[in-house]
This record gives structure tokens, sequence and C-alpha cells, in this order.
């Protein structure tokens, strides 16, 4: 079976610019493109640029399949149309010089979606919002959730920006919340 794999050069990151780096590819990538991909054996993303794209087969592969991992996004902003509704995922956030936040762990929207159709195809497994909470609870419903999970409302927008705080090293918003030393930890690992 033919694989797509793409080499990439991680231009952020000075310990890894002078080499390329080979990944699977299943985006519709082109030589040139910036990407985020998992790097190192916490798998934090970064941005590369792919400078080649091959296809062979499994057994031609560049790199050891048993070892190699998978671009996982484009770089930039991602946006989920949810039968009208626009949904921005919490992933491909930039939070130092050189990593972004974890995809497929939260996204938000000012409302729920009449039809939740898209959001279960892309994996969101719960929603929250749909009745106000204390952000505490929000933060220990997330911490714990399988999947995906949709944030709305007052106290899922604070949340939202409180991760990308929490991304960057600052708990305070989310500790100010009520949210657990334990649960904000929890969610700093989910999110980085």
């Amino acid at each position: 079976m033919k694989r797509r794999f793409a080499a990439l050069r991680f231009f952020e990151d000075e310990n890894l610019s002078d080499r390329l780096y080979w990944y699977l590819c299943e985006l519709p990538a082109k030589e040139g493109d910036k990407v985020l991909a998992p790097v190192g054996m916490h798998d934090r993303l970064q941005a590369g640029a792919v400078e080649k794209l091959i296809e062979a087969e499994e057994k031609d592969a560049p790199y050891d399949l048993r070892l190699i991992k998978r671009v996982e996004a484009f770089l930039g902003a991602r946006k989920l149309d949810a039968d009208g509704t626009v949904c921005t995922e919490f992933g491909g956030q930039k939070y130092d010089r050189k990593r972004y936040t974890r995809f497929s762990v939260a996204l938000y929207a000012e409302n729920v979606p009449q039809r939740t159709d898209t959001l279960e195809e892309y994996g969101v497994t719960e929603i929250l919002g749909r009745e106000e909470e204390p952000l505490a609870e929000f933060c220990e419903k997330l911490s714990r959730a399988h999947g995906c999970v949709l944030l709305t409302g007052r106290t899922g927008a604070a949340l939202f920006a409180g991760l990308l705080d929490l991304a960057r090293g600052d708990a305070g918003p989310l500790l100010s919340g009520g949210a657990e030393r334990e649960t904000v930890r929890r969610l700093q690992e989910k999110i980085l």
C-alpha cells in the first residue's frame, strides 16, 4: 500500500532546523506549506515547513513506520462549520516561541448548533455550556473528558481564554475561578 510522506524542517526551533524529519502526511499539503507536527518524546506540536513530499510503498518508507509520526494540521487557526455555527478549535494556538497547543481537546462556539452531526464526526463527546455552571465545574469536566469538548456560553468563553493563559504558564485565571490545582495540572497535561 502506498503512503504519503513529508520531510519537514522545523524553522522555529534552532535545535531542529538544521535537518529534515520524515512524517506521514494525510493532508493535501504541498511543498512550502507550513504545518504542525508532534516533536520529541512528549509529542509537543511545532511548526514546520514541508520541504519534500514522496509517495512510497510501506516497505520503502523513508523512516521506520513503527516510529513515524503524523502531520497534525496546517498552521493557522482552524474553524469548523457545524451546521451554520462556527466553532473555533483550541489546538494550534502558539503558546511559546516554538510550541503549539494540542488538537481535539476543545472547541468554542457562542451557541450550540441545532444539529450536532458535524461535531460528532469531528470527535466531540461532550458539550459544556447548555446550562451556565461555575468555571471550576467546567474545568473539572474538561480535565476528565475523553474526546473533544464543545465549550459554549460565557463560562465556555472564559475557560477557552483561561486555557490559552494556562498554556502560556499562567494558571491564575483558572485558579481564581475556583479550579483546584490538581484539575489545572490535568488540563495543562491535556493541552500541551
